[in-house]
């Protein structure tokens, strides 16, 4: 058999390696700088995948540490893909593994035979654990490749009974993390497809089909469709960038196997890999691309030290898994949170003063509801921040079984919940003793498994209401109510001024043309279909006069019922928030202009302002000239108004990393029939990007991305500013302020993005090729 890899070989960017010694050897990584220690050989017939051999001659699962991955080993046959474990957890937050955090936190069935899983979570677990097993062998098969997995997460004893609760726990936990191997196990599979199908190329007798058509043709019996393929390809485990942190690999140059991969094919998948640098590889012309630089070799072979002191008090004992794991874990953090909450009191303490007396007395006497308000739960990722987590409508009742009430509190201004374990003592729990034992076998073998059902059934975007006046209420105040908001609306959007007196105007009558109108204000048709009088009413009448006669280009508008006129005793150019408004002009290939307030010494945020269209400068003006950056951004928000918020880029530090993959639309095959599992992964995936902190974008981008995230994105996001400055020029807008000569950024959806919320697919016809749209959220 050929080797993975000549075809790769490259020059490397060395400036990222790292040369150190050894016991008298130099070890050299061309592409990393951690420090790692050198691990000893694999004994001959020995296996990292079993625990130690105890003395009755059993292995006990529950002794296995997969911690011990995320240290790079030394290559071999059978466990040279191991050097593709990711060293973070992040890899199992991506949707297609969401059924294996929401498991944990949840109350297990008692019953007569002890503890386990529910059903519905039990066979949402054995779900990705056959889809894992099946997309490897596939591809093992197929490519002729070798990835030795003795077990399987299921073997963990998931799908039994236990006779203790904690018992279950454990089992839970180390199942959850031998998920990990079988995904680096996936990863690597992946990537040496790609290699054969790429060497396969030059002989077209040996062509293989392309890794992810074997699994969309091959896999439907396992689970692995189309929908699966395009949450796959959403997370991690296909992702070969350096951002995705890995275990690494170490190898020996000179005395290589004929199928171990080079240097350059692990480099090239962001895979770390060291290896010894001696006199022996030095002399060897075909290594030299390979050799070190001259000062990354002196800086190995270069001590300093302090003091003798300070030397001695250095273990000279290698660390433990655990210890060095420990140790690397920083301290539990609530920097983000609290800062959240900061924000929010501000948020809330500006909305009680807009409340009127009756939003006042119906948001002080409701009933916290269980189910019906939106519900975040605060949850501790790798970094040992907080992240606010939506909780899916169908598990909220859920939650007051699982949390305590000092956990749960209840926001009447937001009519939200928010619960952190954090914040009080927990429910009492079960007896946390666990079994001593467990050995493969003990749990049913792979022939009595329970097949799963391979539905997708978990999703965190909620389906939400669009926001519309109502007018339900007391029927004797309707009228004053619709005239109310029907005069507001024309003001605002419109730029309406009645007239003094009121002229007699010619009231609509056909229904159509009444829904319309109704509809142009965002009024419920339905709150006044029974109250056709409502129409007849003089203020109302000339309103709605003004509103036909503005869509008609041939109508002539008095100055006196338009503030657009200059003419018009109020009018916007006179406005003091319109004299502060400036242009400014974006960056890139296509300059796009943004009208930017600038407040001034009024000025109460760290950032300005800009919105996109002329049109909502108006908007903005027309509001009460009391309200702040911050009272005009909520406005903003509640009605889905395209903005941005500038900041000064050398006052910003770089934004967080999206591991989320974004790629070209998903593709379908010619008469493929859409249905609700494609709606679902659909969901999912928008859940996926708006969970990252540049979910944002989406909130203030407007249309329909800020219709999707309006719920599910903390406002407090947008409050807070931009996120940072990206070396991805596509996921910020750089504007240049030509009158200060500052230059502003903040986030933007990228066109990826934007395509992954509106639901863009790449669907083939069988003769032609072109893209169907669908937006699968539903507008009433």
């Amino acid at each position: 058999m050929t080797t993975f890899t000549d075809d790769f070989s490259r020059n490397f960017d060395k400036s990222n390696g790292r040369a150190f010694m050894k016991d008298g050897d130099i070890f050299y990584s061309p592409n990393c700088a951690r420090e790692v220690d050198v691990p000893q050989p694999l004994p001959f017939g020995g296996n990292p995948l079993y625990p130690e051999l105890q003395r009755n001659g059993r292995h006990n699962l529950w002794d296995l540490d997969v911690s011990m991955y995320k240290r790079p080993a030394w290559w071999t046959i059978q466990f040279g893909w191991l050097a593709f474990f990711q060293t973070s957890d992040a890899q199992l937050k991506f949707r297609l593994f969401s059924a294996l955090d929401s498991a944990l936190t949840r109350h297990c069935l008692a019953g007569e035979s002890g503890y386990k899983l529910p059903p519905r979570d039990m066979n949402r677990w054995h779900c990705i654990d056959t889809q894992l097993s099946r997309a490897s062998r596939l591809l093992l098969d197929h490519y002729g490749l070798y990835a030795m997995l003795p077990f399987e997460p299921w073997q963990f004893g998931y799908l039994r009974s236990h006779p203790r609760h904690g018992s279950l726990m454990v089992c839970l936990e180390k199942a959850r993390k031998w998920f990990h191997v079988c995904t680096a196990r996936l990863s690597y599979l992946v990537a040496a497809a790609e290699t054969r199908e790429a060497q396969s190329n030059r002989y077209p007798s040996d062509a293989r089909l392309h890794w992810i058509d074997l699994l969309l043709s091959s896999g439907i019996d396992a689970g692995i469709d189309k929908r699966w393929v395009d949450l796959l390809m959403d997370t991690t485990i296909v992702l070969y960038t350096p951002e995705v942190e890995r275990a690494g690999i170490f190898l020996h140059l000179t005395d290589e196997h004929s199928l171990q991969p080079t240097v350059a094919w692990y480099a090239l998948y962001g895979v770390p890999v060291w290896y010894p640098w001696g006199s022996k590889e030095a002399a060897l012309h075909r290594l030299k691309v390979y050799a070190p630089l001259l000062h990354q070799l002196q800086n190995a072979t270069t001590f300093f030290t302090r003091s003798p002191a300070e030397v001695a008090s250095v273990p000279c004992h290698a660390k433990s898994a655990e210890s060095t794991e420990v140790a690397s874990r920083k301290t539990p953090c609530t920097k983000k949170m609290d800062k959240f909450f900061e924000t929010r009191v501000l948020r809330n303490a500006r909305k009680v003063v807009s409340e009127t007396p009756e939003d006042r007395k119906a948001r002080l006497n409701r009933v916290p509801p269980r189910v019906s308000a939106p519900m975040y739960l605060w949850e501790e990722n790798d970094d040992g921040e907080y992240d606010r987590v939506l909780v899916p409508r169908r598990e909220r009742d859920e939650m007051f079984d699982e949390y305590s009430k000092e956990q749960m509190r209840y926001d009447s201004i937001q009519n939200e919940w928010n619960i952190c374990s954090l914040w009080g003592q927990p429910l009492p729990d079960f007896d946390d003793t666990t079994g001593a034992d467990f050995y493969p076998g003990d749990d049913r073998e792979s022939h009595d498994i329970p097949r799963p059902s391979f539905e997708v059934t978990a999703h965190a975007l909620e389906d939400e209401n669009p926001i519309v006046h109502s007018l339900s209420g007391d029927d004797s105040t309707i009228p004053e109510r619709f005239e109310t908001a029907v005069l507001h609306d024309l003001f605002l959007y419109f730029g309406y001024t009645p007239l003094i007196p009121l002229p007699s105007a010619t009231v609509p009558m056909k229904e159509s043309l009444r829904k319309n109108l109704c509809r142009s204000l965002g009024i419920l048709w339905n709150d006044v279909v029974d109250y056709p009088f409502l129409f007849e009413r003089p203020a109302v009448a000339a309103a709605f006069d003004f509103l036909i006669r503005l869509a008609d280009k041939e109508s002539v508008l008095s100055d006196d019922e338009w503030d657009l006129c200059r003419a018009n005793r109020s009018p916007i150019l006179l406005s003091a928030r319109f004299k502060c408004f400036r242009r400014v002009f974006s960056t890139d290939t296509r300059p796009a202009t943004l009208y930017m307030l600038d407040l001034k010494e009024q000025r109460l945020a760290p950032w300005y302002l800009a919105l996109k269209h002329a049109r909502d400068v108006a908007v903005v003006c027309r509001l009460p000239p009391e309200k702040d950056e911050y009272d005009i951004v909520e406005f903003l928000l509640q009605n889905g108004i395209p903005f941005h918020t500038l900041a000064v880029s050398n006052t910003l530090a770089r934004s967080p990393i999206s591991l989320n993959r974004t790629p070209n639309p998903p593709l379908r095959p010619a008469k493929y029939v859409f249905d609700g599992r494609d709606y679902l992964i659909y969901r999912e995936q928008c859940s996926q990007l708006l969970k990252h902190p540049r979910g944002r974008a989406a909130l203030m981008h407007g249309r329909h991305p800020w219709r999707l995230s309006v719920s599910v994105v903390p406002w407090e996001l947008v409050y807070n500013g931009p996120t940072g400055w990206s070396s991805d020029p596509r996921e910020m807008i750089v504007v240049t302020d030509r009158s200060s000569g500052m230059e502003l950024i903040d986030d933007r959806l990228t066109e990826a993005e934007d395509r992954v919320l509106c639901g863009t697919y790449h669907c083939s016809t069988g003769e032609l090729f072109y893209y169907f749209e669908s937006n699968w959220l539903k507008i009433n």
